[in-house]
This record gives structure tokens, sequence and C-alpha cells, in this order.
């Protein structure tokens, strides 16, 4: 129980446990692990283990298997679903990534903090994302942490040498303006607390038909 309760504090810190200094191909030989229990409670049925036995060998472990857990990043993840010839394939070999990676969290071989699948999409042979063309719904994967918004916030502020870009940034992304309500707004730097309200108060007001 000390163990335990001891990496589940190292986990929270970020802090990188033994596991996460394994190679790569013992993150994919647990995630095989007859005896490991997937994260719906079912077990596996004999045609999708060999299904993930294949895209593993086939594609992940060539890519991952050398590489220290803790040091695995999307570039890497990305190289693996590069090695996908179809979009069947791609889609196929996204679902074994997601459940690898879901696997290598809740065991200890991956940090949050790595945010390996974010971004990582699969290109055809002219490099774009076929998914693109019909559009499609915003994954769970691409919404920016709030670590990468206030990140986004304090370079903005940064680069202008404008405290109140941060602040910009930051209302933007938290409070659900669109554009053309945020444009409407005058600089932060130039509003009175009176004129703030004001402005707010017209803002909100509907527009005339």
């Amino acid at each position: 129980m000390a163990k335990a309760a001891e990496l589940v504090d190292r986990l929270g810190l970020g802090a990188p446990t033994d596991l996460g200094r394994a190679p790569g191909s013992a993150l994919v030989a647990h995630y095989l692990d007859a005896t490991r229990r997937p994260a719906r409670g079912r077990p596996w049925s004999e045609r999708h283990r060999e299904e993930q036995e294949s895209y593993c060998r086939r594609f992940v472990t060539p890519v991952l298997g050398s590489v220290e857990c803790g040091r695995l990043t999307r570039a890497d993840f990305q190289r693996i679903l590069d090695r996908a010839s179809t979009r069947s394939v791609a889609d196929h070999l996204r679902r074994c990534l997601t459940a690898l990676v879901a696997a290598g969290l809740e065991e200890g071989f991956l940090l949050a903090r790595q945010d390996v699948l974010r971004g990582v999409h699969w290109r055809d042979e002219a490099g774009e994302d076929p998914a693109l063309e019909h559009g499609r719904l915003v994954e769970e994967a691409d919404i920016p942490t709030a670590a990468a918004v206030h990140a986004v916030a304090v370079a903005a502020a940064t680069r202008s040498q404008l405290w109140w870009r941060e602040l910009e940034v930051l209302l933007v992304a938290y409070s659900g303006l669109r554009w053309g309500e945020h444009a409407a707004i005058p600089p932060i730097a130039s509003m009175s607390p009176a004129g703030a309200s004001s402005s707010t108060a017209r803002s909100s007001r509907p527009a005339r038909a």
C-alpha cells in the first residue's frame, strides 16, 4: 500500500517512476498482457487480441520499442500512425494507440503531461488529413489544456510587451466570446472601470432588426 501511495503521489507531481524509465517494448508487453484487466472490464476476444498483437508488432514496437517511456512524444506516435497505408488501417491503429496510452497512464508507464496523442492524425500520401475535407467533431485530444492556454497567454504578453494581452487571451479562452464580440471590446488598457461596465452593457444589448 505504501508503494502504491508513493506511485500515486509521484504521478500527481508529474515525476517519472521506474516504469516511466522502461523501454516502450515494456509498455506494449503490458498492454498485450493477457492477465491485464482492460479499462472496460471485459476480457478481449481472441480475434481482438490477434488484431492488437498484429498492430503492435507491425506498427508500434518498431517505432517506440527501444525508446524510454518517459521520453515518448507526439512525434513518436505520429510516426506510428504514418506507417498506416490506408484510412481504414489508420482508424484501427489510432484506436489501438488510444487504448495503449490509456493502459500506460493507468499503470505509470506514461505521464499525463506527456500528452502524446494530441494532434496526432493520419495523413494521406499528399500529406493531407482526409477528415478535414468533410469536417469532423473536435476530439477531446485536440482541445488545448489549461496549461497550454496559459502558456499562449503569457507568450502573447511577453512578445507584445503589453501586460493586458495575457488577460485578453484568457478572457477569450474561458468566456466563450465569439470573435465579433471580442473585437468590439476596447483594449483593456484604455478602459476605466466605468467604461468597462458601460461597454459590456452595450455589447450585451440585442442588435436591432
